[in-house]
Formats: structure tokens, sequence, C-alpha cells
């Protein structure tokens, strides 16, 4: 283990899209993908073993708060939780059909899924019941990252980039210099940062910068 200075394939028994991986610890994980795919591992992603799925519907993301509490989104408005490490998965009612794309919590109460036409969610009570935030977009949200019960941030298409200093009573949206889809978003101890389609890379710049600046994006 280096920090990602280097890499090593790991080989897994399916030829299933894979579409997000998380680890709670060095040898907890959980990827999801196609057709309800779940896999864990205990052993830092030497060998990964089937968990059970409760139906066929591609899987977009999964996030883990601890090695117990965790949730996966994805099609037709699928949630999936489970609170005791993924032995067992039970559906979620999200109160929605439309696509989710990602989910992310702040601790074992509070956190956020995202979707098709600039849907979000937020939940109170562990992802048990969900509500749905005002972001006054149409457009396809992708990433979401809670850094905390207050602060939250999403991305998605045509650049999109929303922030919220209150929990998403009320999302704004910051300039992110691109029109490029935007994928992904991290955030941790104050810094945050995105990435999208060619090859662009933003990091939050903080107020009076610009809020966001991009650092690399390929022409």
């Amino acid at each position: 283990i280096d920090g990602g200075l280097t890499w090593e394939p790991r080989r897994i028994d399916t030829s299933l899209d894979l579409n997000s991986i998380r680890f709670a610890g060095e040898s907890a994980g959980w990827l999801v993908g196609a057709e309800g795919l779940i896999r864990q591992t205990v052993d830092g992603g030497e060998t990964w073993q089937s968990s059970p799925s409760p139906g066929p519907f591609s899987l977009e993301a999964v996030d883990f708060i601890d090695r117990s509490n965790g949730w996966i989104v994805g099609e037709a408005g699928t949630i999936l939780r489970t609170t005791d490490g993924g032995a067992n998965w039970s559906r979620v009612e999200s109160g929605t059909r439309r696509w989710l794309h990602s989910v992310s919590f702040a601790d074992s109460l509070n956190g956020w899924v995202v979707g098709d036409e600039g849907l979000i969610l937020r939940s109170r009570d562990g992802g048990q019941t969900w509500e749905v935030q005002i972001s006054n977009l149409r457009t396809r949200l992708l990433g979401v990252a809670a850094s905390s019960v207050r602060s939250v941030r999403a991305v998605g298409q045509n650049g999109v980039v929303l922030q919220t200093s209150d929990g998403g009573e009320l999302w704004q949206r910051d300039l992110s210099g691109t029109s490029t889809t935007l994928n992904a978003v991290a955030s941790r101890d104050g810094e945050a940062w995105t990435v999208g389609r060619d090859g662009v890379i933003l990091r939050y710049a903080g107020v009076g910068a610009g809020r966001v600046q991009t650092i690399l994006r390929r022409d």
C-alpha cells in the first residue's frame, strides 16, 4: 500500500459492468454493478464474495459510513439499505422511479441521493425514509458528497456544481467554468474536487476565488 502511487489488477468472477466501490477501513469493502451485482471483500480486495441482492436492477453507487451501515442506489429509484455490513439488504421506498446515480451519508442518520432531472433526496433516519429537496434544476445530477450534516455538494451534466451549507434547505449553484458533464465529487476538511468527461478535474477554490477553479482540462 503506497497511497495510490502504484496499482495492481484484481480479478472478479463477472463480466458485468462495475459502477462503484467503497471501503470502510483497510479490509472491508463493497462494490456494485449491473443486473443487481453486489460483491464484498473482508481482506482488502484480495477476494470478493457475492452478496444477496433484492433485484436485477442496475446499481450505480454504494456508500458505507462504517463496517455495518451502508446504502446502494440505482435504476428505477432503487435504494437499498443494510445494517449488518451487507449480509442482508432491504429495499427502501424512494418515492421515485427516476434513475439514481450517487449516494453519500455524513453520518449514520443523515444522507443524500441525487439522480435524473435534478432530483435530490435527503434522509434523516439512516435511509429508512426520504424527502425531496429543491434543486431548481432539470439537469441530471451524477455525484454527491456530504462532508457534514450541513455541508453537501452535488455535480452533474452541463458543468453543474451545487452546494448547500444548511443541509439542503437551500441549494446554490456555483460557477464551474465548464459545460462538460461532471461525474463525481469528493469533499473532505473543506477541500472539494470534481471530475468529469474529457479529462476535466476541478478543485473548489473557496469564496471569492471563483468558487471552483479548473486544475486540469483536456482540450
